[in-house]
């Protein structure tokens, strides 16, 4: 797994990345809905990594304009859960720029952020996007 570098990471589309402290981890998926401008959250909870859908439990939606994961009436975490917090927390260190506190990590998962293919070039590997989707990617205009 390389770290998350881009904020625009998790708006490309099929985003799935880990948090992790050494101790707790939780993984992520935030995807974009097919035809229109909205983000849904899923933490995995299941056993099968594979299924965004079957393993992955609905935390809540992401607004990328302005770095917010929000609870709705049908999110299975509230804001002060474990799952809840950190998935705001990894959004927000790495919209900010900042440097992960000793033994924290943020990662993705060697696949295309915004298609979901496997990376395989050192370059995609490290940005987290392939070299097609990363021509398509529009940036994300974040407010400061």
């Amino acid at each position: 797994m390389s770290a998350i570098k881009e904020y625009e990471f998790f708006a490309a589309g099929k985003a799935c990345f880990t948090v992790d402290n050494g101790e707790k981890h939780y993984t992520y998926v935030v995807q974009k809905h097919k035809s229109s401008d909205i983000w849904f959250v899923r933490v995995f909870t299941g056993s099968d990594n594979t299924s965004y859908f079957n393993h992955y439990s609905y935390l809540g939606m992401f607004d990328p304009t302005i770095g917010e994961v929000r609870v709705t009436a049908k999110s299975r975490f509230g804001k002060d859960t474990p799952q809840f917090k950190a998935c705001q927390w990894a959004i927000t260190q790495v919209r900010q720029g900042n440097e992960l506190p000793e033994g924290w990590n943020i990662r993705h998962e060697g696949r295309c952020c915004k298609c979901g293919r496997k990376l395989t070039n050192p370059v995609s590997i490290e940005k987290g996007i392939g070299p097609e989707c990363s021509g398509k990617q529009k940036k994300v205009q974040a407010l400061a």
